[in-house]
């Protein structure tokens, strides 16, 4: 039976690896709702939980009351990735190199850094847990990483076959965030690689919070003493180096449930048991009560940042705060996105004409790689609200289409004196042609008749940023100027349709 449950899941771990690469590359954009995987992760599922999160977080809660630490094996995709990197370095090593052995818990660590992290996150919300959430962490991976490597490698396809592959163009790199998630990604690997689950058990704050829930679990991993002979095989195994040859115990709060021990014990002495069935505790009640106060406290805590994170939610933006970077429309304002947002760069690899980009001062020094949108390389569609609807944790809020066009993320500025009207005394107009809301308008010039200049109404501006993008000059005619809250733009009138008797074809 365990056997069969492994490899189930194994099967269930490959498959959410594989959606959430898809989700995080160009490949996955053209597959209708495979956005939806990146709500089923923890840290987004908490985030959002007043927002619509609700019923995602209470299952992994539930999950993890039931069974332990399951979701670090079946869901996290940065815990699958390591399992893979294990897996593949022990390709390299000795028979002997490949046998883990027990570790002694790096308690004060771990504690540490989780009473830290979602303490980050209560008081100053999600834009510095963002640094070490392991799903916001494994987007700017695949983001970072992976897609430009899949775009060069569809790209050079697109060299040798031009007819049947489309040339995608490159991804937006900042350099700031490139860097961070190489250097993220190198820990992961090189701790995985020489000690299977070591990040997940010393540094990961969700892997220590759901651990210490665990140890009030309905059921639990235990070894059956009378069974055991010593052999070791289950600790040669365990990568999570959370079995104790000594004592025959099973460290449940850094178990992530990956049952290979249960497959390579020839005597079946290690099972999934009732807590009340287990031996151990019926004869000692310290252990077990000292595992109920920690789990009480970790759910208490959980309940505290849920409370803060309820409380952040209310804040309202300073609408007469300068900011260099566009929030992405959704995001509502920035302090909604400092409190949400972990910058899993979902949104910035589903933006269609890539404006999205990781900020790197657009929003100060203490809101790196939070989503900002430039207009060097496109504009925002009239039509679009694709990054508005892949966002995880709520920080960008849905927005049908018809909500997104009168969503203002901006307000333009027209320089006249860097217009090519002003500059060269010709006509232009690629401004008010590629204005979607008529905010920008042609004037004749008094004394050039003939010859017209723009004109703006910020109000009806939504700060497409299509003016921008589209003016020939340089510096630029027209400049959006981003809002640190976001408004509602005044709609275009409508031109009156009068009803015209026409005879014959109308000719």
């Amino acid at each position: 039976m365990y056997k069969t449950l492994r490899w189930i899941r194994v099967g269930v771990a490959l498959v959410t690896l594989l959606l959430f690469i898809l989700a995080f590359t160009f490949v996955g954009r053209s597959i209708a709702g495979i956005y939806t995987i990146t709500r089923f992760q923890f840290i987004p599922a908490l985030i959002s939980f007043l927002s619509g999160g609700a019923f995602v977080f209470i299952f992994f809660l539930i999950l993890t009351l039931l069974f332990g630490r399951v979701y670090c094996s079946f869901f996290c995709p940065l815990g699958i990735m390591q399992d893979g990197v294990s897996k593949v370095a022990s390709w390299f090593k000795s028979k002997k190199g490949r046998r883990y052995k027990y570790a002694k818990p790096h308690t004060a660590l771990r504690v540490s850094v989780c009473i830290l992290s979602f303490g980050v996150l209560a008081i100053f919300g999600a834009r510095y847990f963002a640094w070490i959430d392991p799903y916001s962490n494994f987007g700017k991976i695949v983001t970072q990483l992976v897609d430009p490597l899949f775009i060069g490698v569809n790209n050079l396809l697109s060299n040798l076959f031009p007819a049947s592959v489309f040339h995608r163009g490159p991804s937006a790199l900042v350099w700031g965030s490139f860097a961070f998630g190489a250097a993220f990604c190198l820990l992961v690997v090189v701790m995985s690689a020489f000690r299977g689950r070591l990040y997940c058990n010393t540094i990961c704050p969700v892997g220590t919070l759901l651990g210490y829930i665990s140890k009030i679990s309905l059921f639990k991993l235990a070894i059956d003493k009378k069974e055991c002979i010593k052999c070791n095989a289950c600790v040669n195994v365990c990568k999570s180096q959370c079995i104790d040859p000594s004592t025959g115990e099973v460290d449940e709060s850094r178990c992530v449930v990956c049952l290979n021990c249960t497959t390579v014990c020839k005597k079946h002495g290690l099972k999934f048991v009732r807590r009340a069935k287990i031996g151990e505790d019926a004869e000692n009640k310290e252990p077990l009560m000292k595992g109920r106060r920690e789990a009480i406290g970790a759910v208490a805590g959980l309940g505290a940042v849920m409370v803060a994170r309820g409380l952040q939610s209310n804040k309202a933006g300073d609408p007469e705060r300068e900011i260099s970077g566009i929030i992405p429309p959704g995001g509502v304002s920035l302090e909604h996105l400092k409190a949400n947002c972990t910058a899993c760069q979902a949104c910035v690899e589903a933006c269609p004409n890539r404006i999205i980009s990781p900020a790197f001062g657009e929003y100060g020094v203490h809101n790196l790689m939070l989503p900002t949108i430039h207009y060097k390389r496109q504009f925002c569609g009239f039509n679009c609200n694709v990054c508005s609807n892949v966002c995880p944790n709520g920080a960008l809020k849905p927005l049908t289409v018809e909500a997104k066009r009168k969503v203002q993320v901006g307000r333009v500025e027209f320089i006249a004196k860097n217009c090519i009207v002003f500059k060269h005394k010709t006509d232009c107009g690629a401004c008010d042609e590629h204005c979607p809301t008529k905010a920008i308008t042609m004037k004749e010039w008094k004394g050039k008749p003939g010859l017209y200049f723009p004109t703006v109404n910020p109000d009806m501006c939504i700060g497409c940023g299509g003016c921008e993008y589209v003016c020939p000059e340089s510096p630029k005619a027209m400049v959006v100027r981003p809002l640190a809250v976001h408004g509602e733009a005044i709609p275009p009138k409508q031109d009156k349709q009068e009803k015209k008797v026409v005879d014959d074809f109308g000719f």
